[in-house]
C-alpha cells in the first residue's frame, strides 16, 4: 500500500493483508501510540474514507509504455520531488 495519509487507510491496508506499506511520520506515530492494533482480517470491513477502483481488462502481454500511466497527483508528487530534489542538491 502506498501512500497512506490516514489512520483509516492505514488500518485498511492492514486489514487486506498489505505486506509493505508507506505513510508519513505522523500515521506510524498515531499507530504506535494507539498500541499497534492489527484489525482482524474482516472482508466485510470498508472504511468510509476509501472508495472503489473501476475494474479494468488489460492486455498483459503489450508493452508497459502502452498502458495510460497518467494520474494528476502522479505528476504533481513528482514535480514537488524534483524541485525538493534539485534544492538538495544546490545546497
Amino acid at each position: 500500500s502506498a501512500s497512506l495519509r490516514t489512520m483509516a487507510h492505514f488500518l485498511d491496508s492492514l486489514r487486506c493483508g498489505a505486506d509493505i506499506a508507506t505513510a508519513p511520520y505522523k500515521i506510524l506515530k498515531e499507530w504506535g501510540e494507539s498500541g499497534m492494533p492489527i484489525p482482524d482480517d474482516n472482508k466485510n470491513a470498508k472504511s468510509s474514507a476509501l472508495s472503489l477502483i473501476p475494474y479494468q481488462n488489460l492486455n498483459i502481454n503489450q508493452s508497459w509504455r502502452e498502458y495510460d500511466l497518467h494520474h494528476e497527483l502522479t505528476n504533481k508528487g513528482l514535480e514537488k520531488f524534483a524541485t525538493d530534489w534539485n534544492n538538495l542538491i544546490k545546497n
